[in-house]
């Protein structure tokens, strides 16, 4: 249901905080009908189809409230939408039959969100959806690691800034502040040797665990993924789907896996595995998952025998050291 962000609200298993946009996907020349989007949108629903107890913290115009929250709501999604004279409209433009290369475009922008905007949110974790710079200020991550929650962060927003309608990927200079609360981020190889400022992604991915995050994931579209973990980099590979129909939102999608996997076990490479077969579930049809664990469950056997780990160096070896700068954080209810 749609709540009144006063309300007292009981425990959630996971909270997704980013704007659902409107989305116009254009596949070979074809442009689609808009639809919902975001990472708030594609997270939270794969969350509720897992059968996780979801909420949506996001910001949208009130003329959109039916267009983009319809299908959450009727999932059964806690929605705590907060106002905003205008929703994201992003447009994807998939110019060829390969669906890892995307130029998107953005003709509006909502609201950015406020650090007060999770106050009285209980939930076991938190994952946090950026889909542009300016979207949520770090005092937000803050505030959500300061309740004990796990933290996951999808970087690829914050590396994003639009300039003449165009979506650009840049550096970003508050990196180290930003990733020291963080338990889980995840972005793509680009993104993840961008944000670290390195060219090859063990390196790249090494030293962004060393900011704060416990686990870095990266995606490789069809090439499969990586898991930093525990000093070591494991390749996950990719599960072919039978068919390839819409990759907006697979990022989302496969952090969502993870952190609903790792909310229940304490095995990384099982919840990469997990996320790795969700999104390619998610694959085969336009847009959300809508199945169910078991379907994921059914096809893990056929991925999760193939992972090997890769090199690892003395220096990362700790395996349950925490990271620096979080002395607030309760890790017991993910262990």
């Amino acid at each position: 249901m749609e709540t009144n962000h006063t309300k007292k609200f009981t425990m959630f298993d996971v909270c997704v905080v980013g704007h659902v946009t409107h989305d116009v996907n254009t596949y070979d020349g074809t442009v689609h009908e808009p639809t919902p989007g975001g990472a708030a949108f594609y997270a939270s629903m794969a969350y509720r189809s897992l059968g996780l107890k979801t909420a949506v913290v996001t910001r949208i115009a009130e003329v959109d409230r039916t267009d983009l929250l319809d299908e959450m709501l009727g999932a059964g999604i806690e929605v705590i939408c907060l106002p905003s004279p205008h929703s994201t409209f992003f447009h994807n433009i998939y110019p060829s039959s390969d669906l890892d290369i995307r130029l998107q475009k953005v003709t509006a922008l909502a609201a950015a969100f406020e650090p007060g905007d999770i106050a009285g949110v209980k939930a076991r974790a938190f994952h946090f959806g950026p889909l542009t710079r300016g979207d949520l200020p770090v005092s937000l991550i803050e505030a959500a690691a300061d309740t004990g929650a796990y933290v996951a962060l999808g970087v690829q927003g914050f590396l994003r800034v639009v300039r003449d309608g165009e979506v650009v990927a840049v550096p970003w200079p508050d990196l180290r502040e930003s990733l020291r609360r963080v338990d889980t981020c995840q972005g793509d190889v680009e993104e993840t040797c961008l944000l670290a400022g390195e060219s090859e992604v063990f390196r790249a991915m090494a030293n962004l665990a060393e900011m704060g995050p416990r686990e870095v994931l990266t995606t490789e579209g069809g090439h499969g993924s990586y898991l930093f973990w525990r000093g070591r980099m494991v390749k996950i590979p990719s599960l072919a789907p039978p068919r390839v129909v819409d990759a907006t939102g697979c990022g989302d999608t496969y952090l969502a896996g993870y952190v609903a996997r790792r909310l229940e076990t304490n095995d990384a490479h099982q919840s990469a595995c997990f996320g790795a077969v969700l999104a390619s579930l998610k694959l085969e049809s336009a847009g959300p998952f809508r199945g169910q664990t078991a379907d994921v469950l059914d096809r893990l056997p056929d991925l999760a025998g193939t992972a090997k780990f890769g090199r690892g160096s003395a220096r990362h070896q700790q395996p349950d050291a925490e990271p620096k700068d979080r002395t607030t954080k309760n890790t017991e209810t993910m262990l």
